[in-house]
């Protein structure tokens, strides 16, 4: 065996969070940071789909137990037909996502914590499909939803003097008067 059938149910989870912590250290270049994030997303969904494969051909569920402990006391991640199959195509949908959001002209894009939080929210939904009991399954459900709301708030800082100004109401001697 070798390394990448020994871990295969935890790769689809490892690697975008390898991506998150090294866009996060790249800093200020845009285009670095952009590239190792679609490539990471690129390698994690190719090995989803060798996930995929190897379980239809096994037959059977690819187990991987963190740190060689069993069920109960360690992190069990089980690749099954159903899971291996929406982990396929939630890294899709994501890769979609992402290649559509490298050519968009969103403010958000531009910001520098954009790559990190939508590869954590990736490792997060990932995870969630790959768990083997409900304490992983919320961990991962946690830090899916904390990336997404990171994200939201950063949408948030950087949209709101756009959005005060060309949205909010004003008051203009006791009636409002929205500005279009």
């Amino acid at each position: 065996m070798n390394f990448i059938e020994d871990n295969l149910a935890l790769l689809p989870i490892a690697i975008p969070l390898i991506g998150a912590m090294l866009t996060l250290l790249l800093g200020e270049w845009r285009r670095v940071r952009a590239i190792v994030a679609v490539s990471m997303m690129f390698i994690s969904l190719g090995i989803s789909c060798f996930l995929l494969i190897q379980v239809m051909r096994i037959g059977e569920p690819v187990v991987f137990q963190a740190g060689g402990w069993a069920f109960p006391y360690g992190i069990t991640l089980i690749g099954d037909p159903l899971s291996a199959l929406f982990t396929v195509m939630t890294q899709l949908v994501m890769a979609a996502g992402l290649i559509y959001a490298l050519g968009s002209v969103d403010y958000i894009v531009r910001y520098r914590p954009f790559f990190p939080l939508f590869l954590l929210m990736v490792a997060g939904l990932t995870g969630t499909f790959l768990t083997g009991d409900l304490f992983n399954m919320y961990v991962f459900t946690e830090l899916l939803v904390l990336a997404g709301a990171a994200l939201l708030l950063v949408l948030t800082v950087v949209l709101f003097p756009f959005v005060g100004k060309t949205f909010m109401p004003t008051m203009d001697e006791g009636s409002v008067l929205v500005q279009l």
